[in-house]
């Protein structure tokens, strides 16, 4: 939860991730070291789609490449599972992120008006094909 809510301007409450993480379409990755956890990866499985809900890396850690670590075994869970296209949606203005998928391959595709409801920020839709060279 400390990563949650230093990430992100309005986290989930611990309920909202902890039904995600007992559902059967859900897959949770974490990145840790013998201390402490580094980094999470929440996404959802349908079809042959992964959505990333929540993606973060602590801040004390980021650059380090625990982000394409996470990223690369997120894309190697989903392949086992059929996905073949994995998508999510950042705020327009957040540039790290959008620079770290863009980095990653993925590509815009679309926008949401006004997604995000604590500041009626725009969310862009990032999304690749992922194969066993995902990244």
């Amino acid at each position: 939860m400390q990563i949650e809510r230093s990430s992100f301007p309005t986290p989930w409450s611990l309920e909202n991730i902890e039904k995600l993480y007992r559902d059967s379409r859900s897959l949770f990755i974490v990145a840790r070291n013998e201390n402490a956890l580094l980094g999470f990866s929440l996404s959802w499985i349908t079809l042959d789609k992964i959505h990333i809900l929540k993606f973060a890396v602590d801040m004390n850690f980021r650059r380090n490449g625990i982000g394409r670590a996470l990223l690369t075994e997120t894309c190697d869970k989903a392949l086992s599972r059929n996905a073949r296209i994995i998508w999510l949606e950042v705020r327009e203005q957040n540039n790290e992120a959008r620079s770290f998928y863009a980095n990653m391959e993925f590509k815009t595709f679309a926008r949401r008006k006004g997604y995000y409801g604590d500041t009626g920020e725009d969310a862009l839709l990032m999304a690749k094909i992922i194969s066993p060279e995902c990244v």
